[in-house]
């Protein structure tokens, strides 16, 4: 048995998130000042860091951040679509 649509369901979930990804990457990328850190002001002032830097530090925080608070979310994201396919491939 095709199992056309499961893995239509699979591209589709990961391709969802690494487009979430990339337009999360490239608007931290945009407010981007030569400065990391000084998250909490009065315990560490910002210091100067590279782009790679910058941008891995904050990805790290999201990352947490939805593992943490958002992870309904993201497993709704991650297995609707490969639900979905296979659903449609049972039916075939």
């Amino acid at each position: 048995m095709k199992r056309r649509y499961l893995l239509r369901g699979v591209y589709l979930a990961f391709g969802i998130v690494l487009c979430i990804a990339i337009v999360i990457l490239v608007r931290i990328g945009f407010s981007y000042d030569g400065k990391c850190g000084g998250f909490f002001p009065g315990m560490v002032a910002p210091n100067p860091c590279s782009l790679w830097e910058y941008l891995s530090g904050d990805m790290l925080v999201l990352a947490i951040l939805l593992a943490v608070t958002y992870w309904p979310i993201a497993l709704l994201v991650l297995l609707l679509p490969p639900v979905v396919g296979y659903l449609f491939d049972r039916r075939g």
